[in-house]
């Protein structure tokens, strides 16, 4: 609907309402990207030629080459638009223009993130239809072979832990795209949690999609702490996303580390180099890294960090990203970096 600024090509995308100036298309320069890649604070701006600029909060998209009653330069435009046919608009009604266009993008990513979770949940459910299975060829094979019967039980028993693994990943993802969608839903009232039991569990859930990138615990913590409903999404959502991105054949550290006052989580992975002018917005909605983008064979929605960041926020756990910069190396032409997540919890009760 209304044109854009697309960072992740550095190009300037037509609207449907709203056409980008003739002099923008002709004229658009480093200077013109260099004003869009500064821009961080939400709201209107003018850009180096007049035009009004408007970085959304709602979509974390930079609208632009608009003509805002107020807003923009009308001694600097007025000589670009005479042969243009440009109208000037009010700054409320852009807004609305705005605020249907936040929705139309929140929709069409709903939709998008509704197939990807089917996609995930057919997947999980043909693994728990595989160990049954399993379990029952097991079961035929033990009654033929009373003398294995301890082997064939641990048999049964693995078979049992993936089954359960895999059922908590089934609700991981529910309740993960739940709250996304209804945040206001999960209640406030505070538990007791252990912060390593939890990422411990988190990762030996996900050992049955991904047997082949460990995740590697070092240090230990035996401390709880307080937090709503929701903590019990962030060791999946940080393992997984830690997992989803590191190659095959590298593995995942996970290290805990424990003072008096708080427990510190360092999760540090071989993953897609992030900008550090990038690494503040990766919390946002949406908002994926650029290295990210160019792996062909992952999907990805830019939520993980969003909804993370959401609950440490609400739990008032300390949470920060890193990529580093001396240590990067290209894969297929990729950009990759150790991608460090630090979190750090304040100790409810510590356990002597």
């Amino acid at each position: 609907m209304i044109s854009y600024y697309d960072r992740s090509t550095k190009k300037l995308i037509e609207g449907k309402l709203f056409k980008i100036p003739k002099f923008c298309k002709e004229k658009y320069s480093a200077k013109c990207e260099k004003f869009y890649e500064g821009l961080c604070n939400n709201g209107h701006h003018i850009c180096p030629y007049g035009f009004s600029t408007y970085l959304s909060s709602s979509d974390d998209m930079i609208y632009t080459g608009l003509v805002v009653k107020g807003k923009s330069d009308f001694k600097k435009i007025k000589p670009k638009i005479i042969n243009d046919k440009l109208q000037s608009v009010e700054s409320e009604f852009l807004q609305k223009c705005i605020s249907i266009n936040s929705e139309y993008i929140f929709l069409k990513h709903t939709d998008e993130l509704i197939l990807n979770i089917m996609h995930e949940l057919k997947k999980l459910s043909s693994l728990i239809l595989r160990q049954n299975n399993d379990n029952a060829v097991f079961l035929d094979e033990l009654v033929l072979n009373q003398d294995d019967i301890l082997e064939y039980i641990q048999k049964l028993r693995n078979r049992n832990d993936n089954i359960n693994a895999a059922n908590n990943l089934l609700s991981i993802r529910w309740r993960s795209y739940d709250y996304w969608k209804n945040p206001s839903l999960y209640h406030s009232k505070v538990s007791i949690y252990g912060v390593y039991k939890k990422f411990e569990k988190a990762s030996h859930c996900l050992e049955v999609i991904s047997a082949n990138k460990m995740r590697c615990f070092s240090g230990v913590s035996y401390s709880n702490i307080e937090a709503d409903e929701t903590f019990e999404l962030l060791p999946f959502i940080l393992l997984e996303n830690a997992t989803k991105y590191t190659p095959e054949g590298k593995n995942i550290k996970v290290e805990f580390n424990e003072s008096t006052k708080a427990i510190c989580v360092s999760i540090t992975n071989v993953g897609p180099f992030a900008e550090e002018e990038e690494i503040s917005k990766l919390f946002n909605k949406g908002v994926r890294g650029e290295a990210s983008k160019l792996i062909k064979d992952i999907e990805g929605f830019g939520l993980g960090l969003s909804i993370a960041k959401d609950i440490c926020t609400r739990n008032k756990i300390t949470i920060e990203l890193s990529s580093d910069k001396s240590k990067k190396y290209k894969v297929d032409g990729i950009p990759f970096a150790p991608f460090n997540v630090y979190l750090e919890f304040p100790i409810h009760h510590r356990l002597t």
